[in-house]
């Protein structure tokens, strides 16, 4: 797959800090050239301060990777609960929610109340 793919990051994802327009991608060059030209062409701005924010959450947090005290760690856990207890609210109310495995997104099927919809 490393062949065909570029992984996109964002800080405002990672850190739950959306306002710090702070992205990136990696892979391999002969897709990332061409990314790197349309990125050239569209950025215009560089929040310099929040790049460096970024980086040095990253180094801290590396450090602490595995430990009960990272923050990636806590906020895995946290939002593990929270898709835990949409799931069962959802199907509480007669829902059929798909589990995720690797996102805090969630689909729920809800044609049983197409009925009420018309």
């Amino acid at each position: 797959m490393w062949d065909r793919t570029i992984t996109v990051g964002s800080a405002g994802k990672t850190f739950s800090a959306t306002g710090w327009k702070v992205g990136w991608a990696f892979g391999p060059d002969c897709l990332l050239k061409h990314l790197r030209v349309v990125h050239q062409n569209s950025v215009y701005h560089c929040a310099t301060g929040a790049q460096e924010a970024v980086a040095q959450g990253f180094r801290k947090e590396l450090e602490r990777l595995g430990q009960p005290d990272c923050y990636f760690v806590q906020l895995r856990d946290e939002l593990q609960k929270k898709r835990d207890w949409l799931y069962h609210c959802l199907t509480e109310v007669g829902m059929k929610p798909m589990m995720s495995q690797g996102s805090y997104f969630m689909i729920a099927d809800i044609s049983r109340f197409s009925k009420f919809t018309s």
